[in-house]
């Protein structure tokens, strides 16, 4: 990310950032400290676009198909403590450049990152409510903070510090085997992975349709 990044770049950069990643390649506050299993940061969901209260009701999924719990009259509730990804979807999420950086990278460590959850209608497949996530967005102070959950095939301990002309990325995780709750936050010219609560903001629940 450069200095000086407009508005519509910040969007764009965002919208990439955010992406969905859940096949191989390269690639009121914070909430609680647990790991994985039933989760209810900030549970009222927000429309994205207004802030206004989401008051609607479906099932959330990863990707199409995979069951993470629900929503039910605006209410989030996530558990992810019975979901088991199949090795066939998960990868080298950091490049290779990133993992020769790092001071501690795990040797055939295998991830999987999920940035965001879908809503559907109940009981359906193919009625798509919207998108879900934990997040914090501000584009005119241009800067994002969310929790995301990162599924590993095994425990270790990411840490790596990288700085070029284009910005920094710091990551400083702990993961377990398993599901993970890591804090994010993208700012114009850094960005910024961990374990721990690092969020500066309060994050929602936020629906955007």
């Amino acid at each position: 990310m450069r200095n000086n990044i407009s508005k519509l770049a910040l969007v764009a950069i965002f919208g990439f950032a955010l992406a969905f990643t859940f096949s191989c390649g390269n690639g009121g506050n914070g909430g609680g400290d647990e790991q994985g299993g039933p989760s209810d940061e900030n549970s009222q969901v927000y429309n994205r676009k207004n802030g206004a209260l989401y008051k609607g009701s479906g099932d959330i999924k990863i990707g199409h198909t995979i069951n993470a719990g629900s929503v039910t009259k605006g209410i989030a509730k996530l558990d992810l403590s019975r979901i088991t990804i199949p090795d066939e979807y998960l990868g080298d999420y950091f490049s290779d450049d990133i993992q020769r950086s790092c001071d501690d990278y795990p040797i055939g460590i295998k991830l999987a990152k999920v940035d965001y959850f879908t809503l559907y209608y109940s009981n359906s497949d193919d009625e798509l409510l919207g998108r879900l996530r934990i997040e914090y967005l501000d584009l005119d102070e241009q800067i994002w903070e969310g929790i995301i959950y990162l599924y590993s095939s095994e425990a270790g301990k990411i840490t790596c510090n990288l700085a070029s002309d284009r910005g920094s990325l710091k990551i400083n995780t702990d993961i377990e085997e398993g599901w993970n709750k890591i804090y994010a936050r993208l700012a114009r010219n850094s960005e910024e992975w961990s374990t721990d609560n690092i969020l500066t903001k309060e994050v929602k629940w936020t629906i955007e349709r």
